[in-house]
């Protein structure tokens, strides 16, 4: 197994171009799964550094946001979520997928959403107006290649079933996070009465 830089770049590279074959690449790696819960928390401590560093460059922002240790823990939180609900409705489809393989192409999505959130700091600080175009731009990328990891990953043949499949579980996950914020009383910023 080489995970070197130059094997990373090559991924990335492949992933932008094409993300099924990014995918495939990246399950094909063999990676231990003893390894996994180590990467997701390694890309989470990255994301949640880029994230504060994105909060730092906002323009007129004084407040600060919540302690980066939290920010980790709640997107560590999100990838085991969200590969845990594809793993299981996605058996529920019909799927072929394997939760390990779904972990690992979790965070290899927030991999590539790093360098992602990397070109959004730089719009932001090179052309601040340009910056919500990038983000539009980022969220539809987002969900094709969560489209694509998700047909790969239970072998669906179908972008449109996979679509599917990734409406309904983040659907559930909303719904269930929506009900383990309510059992613990943590308000959602602006969901309070109307």
């Amino acid at each position: 197994m080489d995970f070197s830089l130059n094997t990373i770049s090559a991924l990335l590279r492949l992933t932008f171009r094409d993300a099924r074959e990014g995918a495939y690449a990246v399950l094909s790696l063999g990676i231990p799964k003893s390894a996994l819960m180590l990467m997701v928390a390694i890309v989470a401590v990255l994301s949640a550094l880029m994230a504060g560093i994105f909060q730092l460059l906002i323009p007129g922002t004084t407040a600060a946001g919540p302690p980066p240790g939290i920010v980790a823990l709640t997107i560590g939180g999100v990838i085991l979520g969200t590969a845990i609900g594809l793993h299981y409705a996605g058996r529920a489809f019909g799927g072929s997928g394997r939760l390990p393989d779904a972990i690992l192409l979790m965070v290899w999505l927030q991999v590539v959403l790093l360098l992602i959130q990397a070109v959004q700091n730089i719009v932001l600080l090179v052309a601040p107006s340009a910056v919500g175009i990038v983000f539009l731009l980022a969220f539809g990328y987002t969900l094709w290649l969560m489209i694509n990891f998700i047909d790969v990953l239970h072998s669906f043949g179908s972008r449109t079933r996979a679509a599917v499949l990734l409406l309904l579980t983040l659907v559930g996950l909303s719904l269930g996070l929506g009900m383990i914020f309510s059992i613990l009383g943590i308000a959602v910023p602006g969901g309070g009465p109307v």
